[in-house]
């Protein structure tokens, strides 16, 4: 069984980027849950508060979507982000695979650009982004605003709690 956090060890297991600002990253995360963009577990009972719970691989994608919160990407960009890590973990194996490596320290680069790499305004507020998955090849050649993200980096970072019985 995967691991179970609340909002407060989920804002500690971020690590280094919430660290300065703790209830900042909060209420970022409280916003994000509130929108539909973070999803706690779901609830035997109805309400919201210290009950809520998230795995591990949500808050793996938390942490992420802060990186990305931390760059300036806007609300409706970070939910469209998330709801592609969704999907990737969901329906295609590989990205799981290589997700899951990460998690034990391989390298895995995701790329975050515009949807329209070729108008080269960067993010606009409306502007949904789209996510490639260790494709520098394209993006190296490209004068296009992008984000680079080292899974590996971004998930030894963060500081889990230990867990009863969780296997390491």
């Amino acid at each position: 069984m995967e691991p179970e956090l609340t909002v407060a060890e989920l804002v500690m297991a971020i690590g280094s980027l919430c660290r300065d600002e703790p209830n900042y990253w909060h209420c970022v995360i409280a916003s994000l849950v509130k929108e539909g963009i973070v999803k706690p577990m779901p609830a035997t009972r109805r309400g919201t508060g210290i009950r809520r719970r998230f795995t591990l691989t949500e808050v793996r994608i938390v942490a992420i979507l802060c990186h990305l919160k931390a760059a300036g990407l806007h609300h409706l960009q970070v939910a469209h982000v998330a709801q592609i890590l969704r999907n990737g973990l969901e329906d295609r194996p590989s990205f799981r695979e290589r997700w899951e490596a990460a998690a034990e320290g391989k390298s895995f680069q995701l790329y975050i650009a515009p949807a329209n790499p070729l108008a080269n305004r960067g993010f606009g507020s409306d502007e949904l982004p789209y996510v490639l998955m260790d494709s520098d090849s394209y993006f190296g050649k490209s004068r296009t605003v992008i984000f680079g993200i080292e899974l590996a980096n971004v998930f030894r970072e963060m500081e889990l709690p230990e867990f009863e019985g969780a296997e390491t």
